[in-house]
């Protein structure tokens, strides 16, 4: 009999109508860029002869103005300057303005030699002497 009390008793405990464990919840983590900024300026600037001050302009305006995921994998995987011409479609609104602008605007330095706005233009006249019977005051 003890041993039937102590076999219902156990079955009795063993069997729970408890909610199994809850798993560990995991916090959700941002997917990873897969075309950040600085890497779109780095390809950009290789496929664009001539541009290497360019890359903190482009740098610059794909996070400030927001460029698209779309237009940014264009970019990064452009092989070729043409191909990097296609993506130009992608840009929104004024991106592609507004970029055109500063890249115009960076890419004009005066290479010419800064004349002093003062320059003589002849020599310079030597200082008179007072006259050697004056008297200094």
């Amino acid at each position: 009999m003890t041993r039937l009390c102590l076999l219902a008793f156990l079955v009795a405990c063993s069997h729970s109508d408890a909610p199994p464990p809850a798993q560990p919840t995991v916090a959700a983590v941002p997917a990873a860029d897969p075309a950040p900024c600085p890497d779109v300026a780095i390809q950009t600037v290789k496929l664009m002869p001539g541009s290497e001050g360019a890359k903190p302009v482009i740098e610059r305006h794909c996070i400030a103005d927001a460029w698209s995921v779309e237009l940014r994998k264009c970019m990064l995987l452009a092989q070729s300057q043409q191909e990097l011409e296609s993506c130009q479609q992608r840009f929104a609104g004024t991106q592609l303005a507004n970029l055109q602008h500063d890249l115009d605007g960076s890419s004009t330095t005066d290479t010419t030699p800064a004349t002093p706005a003062t320059a003589p233009t002849s020599p310079a006249q030597p200082a008179v002497p007072p006259p050697a019977n004056s008297m200094p005051k």
